[in-house]
């Protein structure tokens, strides 16, 4: 069975390549015959296209040109331009200029010489009725030429369709084709602003002038034909070897096929699984770093809160700390006051006492000028004596309005001490019926007149206000730390008005000053934590924060309006819901 199939695949293999070889001879023979015949039809039509030959030469070669000077333009000439300094310079007259390039105009007309130099006859110019100082000449001499008016006068109508026509010269065939040189975008700038130019207004397509080329028929003709025979050559030569290539590996490229596409695929196959794993990681990898993004996003800013909540929680404690001190320094000086307050009542009535004795003892020395007794006489001048020096009846005069200021000043500080007990006192949260004029207002504005009376004067406007059921430390520390404020943000004499007021839902409470206000950068951050326009180790930043936080808690806001350089109105608003 071996046997017979081997001998069978070797019968199969030979017949087809049997049959690949007959069609591959004949394939052949249709070729060759194909390309004598076309080769034969070739040279016959040769002479008919020889002019479609030269216009399309005469148009490639001026798309070359044109082409060439476009991009040195805008490769070349605008880095140079664009670039800082003026390591060169460009100009026509760049051969007797060190460190100078041609004009794209005058590059592209040399490299159309070159050009000529190769082909018999051939020519480039570029000329224009606009021309720059240096081409007056030449152009002038160009547009002599009837060739030239008509193309300038046709290429101006139509820019975009080419003007050409045959001539004989010398006995030979030429072609003239002539196209619109268009201002491009690249090259307008510099025809409008150069200071030799001759025309500054040009526009983007506008037709600055004629390119011309001059080609012998006759080389096309003769390019044609060698190009015909050259082929037909190359063609015949290695029309041989791909028959025997193609006879030889027939067999070979059918069994790669297929072998090929079954790899091919496996391949496509495999691809499609790998793509399909690479979208899958690449989605996990976006995914796991939009999610670790997140996470440190939220990391910073919980760790940013946590670091602001523990700077208020000092503060917080610190003024705890300081209120229970002001507390206790409050009752330490509250006890020694009422005693002198006690005393000095006492000691009123004593001299009240004494000054009673001594009208009597006024009426008992007269009684004893008249009793004409020597003795006491005598013993009354001592008296009197003693009298004058110390200067009694001034004494006796003056007690009264010493006791009634020394009264005054205790009372005063009286008033203070128990200001300062109300505004430092630390309690519980439960909330106090409270007079906000007199309990809160007044009693900050006796504990900060004394530090802002020396730069400001302090008004007020109190309207009658309803009982409010707050927590008056925390209201009253408010009310000191924007007093404070206010002080602080004037420079020389300036003044602060507080004034409160009640509508239909609300107690306002307004303190104005007429300092340097804040500026609209500052204004959207002085409630943020740690914010301060202050010095250094003047504020800590938490004033407001505080307060805000304060106002707040109690279900009201705190809010502001000021214009930099004429100052600032923080208004507090509590709602009447929480009023008795």
């Amino acid at each position: 069975m071996v046997k017979k199939n081997d001998k069978r695949s070797f019968s199969d293999k030979a017949t087809s390549l049997f049959l690949g070889t007959q069609t591959l001879t004949l394939a052949m023979l249709l070729m060759v015959s194909s390309i004598v015949m076309t080769y034969v039809y070739v040279l016959e039509i040769s002479d008919n296209s020889a002019d479609e030959d030269s216009i399309s030469g005469a148009q490639r070669y001026l798309e070359a040109l044109t082409s060439f000077r476009t991009l040195y333009t805008s490769e070349v000439i605008n880095t140079i331009t664009d670039a800082e300094g003026d390591a060169l310079t460009i100009t026509h007259n760049y051969k007797n200029i060190k460190n100078a390039i041609p004009l794209p105009a005058t590059l592209s007309m040399a490299l159309g010489d070159e050009i000529g130099k190769f082909q018999s006859g051939a020519k480039t110019a570029l000329y224009s009725p606009f021309p720059f100082p240096w081409r007056k000449q030449e152009s002038k001499r160009i547009f002599d030429d009837p060739f030239a008016k008509e193309a300038w006068a046709t290429l101006l109508k139509k820019p975009h369709t080419p003007y050409y026509r045959f001539e004989v010269i010398n006995d030979n065939k030429f072609i003239r084709y002539a196209v619109a040189d268009l201002m491009r975008p690249s090259c307008i700038d510099c025809h409008n602003n150069h200071p030799d130019t001759p025309k500054n207004d040009w526009q983007v397509g506008d037709v600055r002038g004629i390119i011309e080329v001059l080609l012998p028929v006759s080389i096309a003709k003769d390019q044609q034909q060698s190009s015909l025979q050259k082929t037909f050559m190359v063609l015949s030569s290695f029309l041989l070897v791909i028959f025997c290539i193609l006879f030889l590996f027939i067999a070979r490229i059918k069994q790669s096929e297929r072998r090929l596409t079954q790899s091919n695929s496996q391949l496509v196959k495999q691809g499609n699984i790998l793509t399909i794993a690479n979208i899958e990681v690449e989605d996990a990898r976006i995914k796991l770093s939009n999610y670790a993004t997140e996470l440190e996003g939220k990391v910073d800013l919980r760790t940013k809160q946590l670091q602001e909540h523990q700077q208020q929680l000092i503060q917080s404690e610190k003024f705890a700390s300081l209120g229970v001190l002001a507390a206790g320094v409050a009752h330490e000086i509250n006890n020694p006051t009422a005693f002198v307050k006690s005393n000095m009542q006492v000691l009123t009535e004593y001299m009240t006492s004494i000054q009673l004795i001594m009208q009597n003892y006024n009426a008992l020395e007269e009684n004893i000028i008249k009793s004409n007794d020597l003795g006491l006489i005598k013993t009354l001048e001592r008296v009197q004596q003693l009298k004058s020096t110390h200067n009694i009846d001034y004494i006796l005069s003056d007690v009264n309005s010493l006791l009634l200021d020394s009264s005054g000043g205790l009372d005063r500080i009286i008033r203070i001490v128990q200001d300062l007990k109300r505004v430092s006192y630390v309690g519980s949260n439960e909330l106090t019926k409270v007079d906000l004029n007199s309990d809160v207002i007044e009693s900050a504005l006796h504990l900060v007149r004394n530090e802002l009376k020396f730069k400001c004067s302090l008004t007020t406007s109190f309207s009658k206000l309803p009982l409010y059921a707050c927590r008056p430390n925390e209201l009253g520390q408010v009310i000191i730390n924007l007093l404070m404020n206010a002080g602080d943000a004037i420079t020389d004499k300036g003044e602060i008005n507080i004034t409160s007021e009640v509508n239909k839902a609300n107690i306002i409470i307004s303190i104005t000053d007429n300092g340097t206000g804040i500026t609209d950068e500052n204004i959207t951050k002085i409630f943020d934590p740690f914010f301060t326009t202050k010095g250094l180790g003047i504020g800590t930043g938490l004033g407001l924060s505080i307060s805000n936080g304060i106002i707040k808690k109690h279900g009201g806001t705190l809010s502001v309006s000021s214009q930099s350089g004429q100052g600032s109105t923080f208004t507090i608003t509590l709602p009447l819901t929480l009023s008795i």
